[in-house]
């Protein structure tokens, strides 16, 4: 007989937890965001290096395409944060349910750094592209591709919270929350 997976709601989170892994992501999306902007308008010191104007790099700005990018970028990655607060469980009876929280924690964690180990390559190679001369546009390379490493890392959260809980409707809510939320961050 299979057992019925019980519903995801803040009480069986745990009110703490739960506002507190909301908080946390809420900041660290924040400061995400912070970073990978100043990141992006650092491909402009090459020029100001070269020139010796630095008005340019003082006074760039992002446009839309990467700033929506950055904002979702940076909600779905502090989501990970989120995750592995909300399922920081202690004690639990079930060893089987204990077994599958302890990987979506690990899991979530793991996509983390994964994800900023990508970045920072990428990073790389964007730069010694700008500063050798080249100019790399991730928009026309990419496209609207790029857009699903931030749906990547949110339904990948979302995945392993729904092996523990039954999770349709607080999906589509987050999903809303986070479309949102990269929305606000890219103003």
């Amino acid at each position: 007989m299979r057992k019925i997976k019980s519903k995801f709601n803040i009480l069986k989170i745990g009110k703490f937890r739960f506002y507190s892994g909301l908080l946390i992501g809420l900041i660290y999306s924040y400061l995400i965001n912070l970073l990978l902007n100043l990141l992006v308008k650092s491909k402009d010191i090459t020029y100001a290096l070269s020139d010796g104007n630095w008005s340019k790099f003082l006074n760039s700005e992002v446009n839309f395409y990467y700033s929506f990018l950055i904002g979702l970028l940076s909600a779905s990655i502090a989501f990970c944060f989120t995750t592995y607060i909300w399922m920081s469980k202690i004690y639990i009876k079930n060893k089987r349910e204990k077994l599958k929280i302890r990987y979506s924690q690990t899991n979530a964690i793991f996509t983390f750094g994964l994800i900023f180990l990508i970045l920072i390559r990428f990073y790389q190679i964007y730069f010694q592209f700008n500063f050798s001369g080249f100019s790399l546009n991730l928009k026309n390379e990419y496209g609207v591709c790029l857009y699903f490493l931030p749906a990547f890392i949110f339904m990948n959260n979302w995945n392993n919270i729904s092996r523990i809980y039954r999770t349709r409707k607080s999906f589509f809510i987050s999903l809303i929350i986070i479309l949102v939320y990269g929305f606000i961050l890219s103003q």
